[in-house]
């Protein structure tokens, strides 16, 4: 599969943009290391070097693949620490006209009272924090019905990739997802070491399973980004023979 790139914000001439970068901040994966050791056991640091844990940090902290954007929007809820943070630091959010519609059909037309227009689609007339953000609660007051830009935050929508992963300062998601992939990857080394035929028919299956669905390097991104959530549903549920 091909890899993706991450994407990191930054601030240029008072504004914030998206920035197209091939690495991980240093300060990421430090929490990266962190987070993963303390999910660690033990026994864990007996049977491993620190060095073999810290080849699962690097591996992790890697360029994501399709199979990984699809992983995470499967898991958001978990990876998501519930904070408010992207609510409170939001600037802009575009509402597209799909996502005002459904607003209008859940809370009548007094809804396009919060938002002026901007381009093709529509900005609430108030950011840092979101107008909708509740701040006792640290909840969005319409959560069912909120915008699809929200719905895949920190992953956005790219003509290129598909899918990129937005790296900001407050939210815990990238740091959640690439712990939980190091962890992964630790799991794979002990089936390798301890058990080499389940981890050759693994392998095995996977591969046959890319095979029937046609997913190959030459593929481009937004097709390998297709089939990997059908590469994803198939692994999920369990495969019968």
């Amino acid at each position: 599969m091909v890899m993706l790139d991450m994407a990191k914000d930054r601030k240029k001439n008072g504004e914030e943009h998206g920035l197209l970068i091939h690495h991980i901040p240093r300060w990421l994966k430090d929490q990266v290391k962190r987070k993963f050791l303390n999910m660690l056991k033990p026994e864990v640091f007996e049977r491993f070097s620190e060095e073999e844990l810290q080849e699962c940090i690097d591996e992790a902290c890697g360029p994501l693949t399709a199979i990984d954007m699809v992983i995470m929007l499967k898991n958001m809820d978990s990876l998501c620490e519930k904070c408010g943070e992207c609510c409170r630091n939001c600037d802009p959010i575009l509402f597209t006209d799909r996502d005002v519609q459904r607003l209008k059909k859940f809370m009548g037309k007094e809804v396009l009272a919060f938002f002026k227009r901007h381009g093709k689609g529509y900005t609430p007339i108030k950011t840092r924090p979101c107008i909708f953000f509740d701040e006792q609660t640290k909840r969005c007051t319409i959560y069912e019905i909120r915008p699809d830009v929200c719905r895949l935050f920190p992953l956005k929508t790219d003509s290129k990739f598909g899918l990129i992963l937005q790296i900001t300062p407050y939210c815990k998601v990238p740091i959640n997802y690439l712990a939980y992939r190091a962890t992964g990857i630790l799991i794979g080394k002990m089936i390798k070491k301890e058990n080499p035929a389940l981890d050759k028919a693994i392998e095995t299956q996977v591969k046959e399973i890319c095979e029937e669905l046609g997913i190959s390097k030459s593929s481009s991104p937004i097709r390998q980004l297709s089939k990997a959530f059908e590469l994803y549903n198939i692994l999920s549920r369990g495969r019968k023979r």
